[in-house]
């Protein structure tokens, strides 16, 4: 079997990172794992943990925050300049790697020659599947995550049923998001929180863009791989349980949370002027503005009118008029 090289940002938590190493641990069968944990500044202790209870595992730690894809890529290069072959695995820190998983992933890009990744099965702590692959952005589908009674529509398991069966005809791009995840297909992206690369694709499409300070930059690289002929997979016999938003701590954080959404529009506007063309991008960033635009003043009438709503409605405001100036500027304003 294969030598397997593993990547993994450690942002916070301590006790998740060392959950996700022990797992893969645990889970190796018969590969030989090549470890490295880049410490993005964690605190609690990460970097001591990871020398005391995992002393195989090759530790960077940086001296300032970096983006996700500015860390993998510390590592990625450095296989790159070694002219390393084969695969390497990008894993989350708040994920637990299943029995087989990290086999049965080898094994399908060994039978895939023309994968340069594949993804797999992405599951809640109860079990229940989470979404693990993604399609590019679209208008419809921006214009459905920007409205909170939307959301709240989409995310109702009727509206899942009817997409099932109706946007795959009407929208096909839209409703990649609504199939099952029960069998292996090419993709137009998988999530990153686990896959594995193949280090000849991205010796051939380059690494991580790392202007993508959090989100799409998965979807940039896979993006980049399928122009260059290299077809992205998806297979369900693989899966790894992944504590969704935990390292990150936008669950517990509501400061984290509305940052975290800033950049994913940051992110997905410059996605769009990097790919789609003028026209569409200039669409794209209309209805960011426009969708934004008409929370505006809801949150207004609470921060006036409603005293117990007016710290919600206070921060709600300046999430929203970022995002509006990031849509409305001639190009991606600068992560602060």
């Amino acid at each position: 079997m294969h030598t397997l090289p593993v990547v993994i940002v450690a942002h916070r938590k301590r006790e998740l990172v060392r959950r996700c190493l022990a797992s893969l641990y645990a889970h190796a069968g018969e590969l030989t794992l090549d470890v490295w944990v880049v410490d993005n500044c964690s605190g609690e202790g990460t970097a001591e943990m990871v020398r005391a209870c995992f002393p195989q595992v090759h530790l960077l730690e940086n001296a300032a925050p970096q983006g996700f894809g500015a860390n993998n890529n510390q590592v990625l290069r450095q296989f790159l300049a070694q002219g390393r072959d084969g695969y390497v695995l990008l894993l989350n820190d708040d994920t637990e790697v299943l029995p087989g998983a990290l086999e049965t992933l080898c094994r399908f890009l060994d039978a895939h020659p023309r994968a340069g990744a594949a993804g797999c099965r992405l599951l809640f702590p109860d079990g229940s599947l989470q979404r693990s692959t993604q399609a590019e952005p679209t208008l419809l589908r921006e214009a459905v995550r920007a409205q909170p009674l939307l959301r709240r529509l989409t995310a109702s398991p009727l509206f899942h049923t009817l997409a099932r069966r109706l946007l795959r005809r009407l929208f096909p791009k839209a409703a990649e998001a609504f199939w099952d995840h029960d069998h292996v297909r090419a993709v137009p992206s998988v999530m990153a929180a686990c896959v594995l690369v193949r280090l000849a694709a991205l010796r051939q499409t380059g690494l991580f863009d790392e202007r993508f300070i959090m989100y799409f930059e998965d979807c940039d690289l896979f993006y980049r791989m399928r122009l260059a002929g290299w077809e992205i997979m998806f297979t369900p016999e693989a899966a790894v349980i992944h504590h969704l938003g935990a390292s990150t701590g936008q669950r517990q954080h509501r400061r984290v949370a509305n940052q975290m959404l800033v950049e994913w529009y940051r992110s997905l506007i410059y996605f769009c002027t990097k790919h789609y063309s003028p026209a569409y991008t200039l669409a794209m960033r209309a209805a960011v503005a426009a969708n934004f635009a008409l929370l505006l003043p809801y949150e207004a009438v609470r921060l006036l009118f409603i005293p117990r709503a007016a710290p919600d409605a206070a921060r709600a405001l300046r999430v929203y008029s970022a995002i509006l100036r990031i849509a409305l500027s001639p190009t991606p304003p600068p992560s602060p």
